[in-house]
């Protein structure tokens, strides 16, 4: 939405230099935690009485990615108990307040990038079946007001020691970077 004479023209172009897995974050100390260690993710959270957070797909990607994750998974996988949680909104949570919902123990678990996961030192299972991630990228902006800073933010984000930073917080670095031009 930079890109372009109608946009502005903000960003020629930007590089995608890193992705974030969609897991499942759970609670330590809910009863279903076992049970998320040992059994595929999607046949524990229909079990009766699991408590799954979620945020909404009209305000968040991750929230569209978790509903991705649920109907996809139903389909490919045959499990249509799984279709119900991705419409329902009972479990529907602002991304704000997911992670403390979990933490007090009002979830079981919940759909987090892992690097959100990370910072928030919840436990967490991959999402078996989905491939589903959230995108970083980054431009330099047209009229940057130090634009030497940005280029040399930019080169260390994309070099050995940015993305060695990246990897410890939960971020896979893409190298080399991938660039998208205008």
């Amino acid at each position: 939405s930079l890109i372009g004479t109608a946009n502005g023209n903000w960003v020629t172009s930007y590089q995608e230099f890193g992705r974030s897995p969609l897991v499942l974050g759970y609670n330590s100390s809910s009863t279903f935690a076992k049970a998320l260690q040992s059994r595929p993710w999607y046949n524990v959270v229909t079990q009766s009485g699991f408590r799954l957070g979620r945020t909404d797909p009209a305000t968040d990607p991750k929230g569209v990615l978790a509903v991705d994750a649920l109907t996809g998974v139903a389909l490919s996988y045959n499990v249509p108990s799984l279709a119900p949680l991705a419409t329902s909104t009972s479990n529907v949570f602002a991304e704000t307040s997911l992670v403390g919902e979990l933490q007090a123990g009002q979830l079981d678990a919940g759909f987090f990038y892992r690097v959100e996961a990370l910072a928030a030192n919840l436990k967490t299972v991959p999402l078996v079946g989905t491939g589903l991630y959230a995108k970083y990228t980054i431009a330099l902006l047209k009229n940057a007001p130090n634009s030497a800073a940005a280029k040399a933010f930019i080169s260390f984000m994309l070099g050995k020691a940015g993305r060695a930073i990246l990897k410890s917080n939960g971020i896979a670095p893409i190298v080399p970077a991938t660039s998208f031009n205008s």
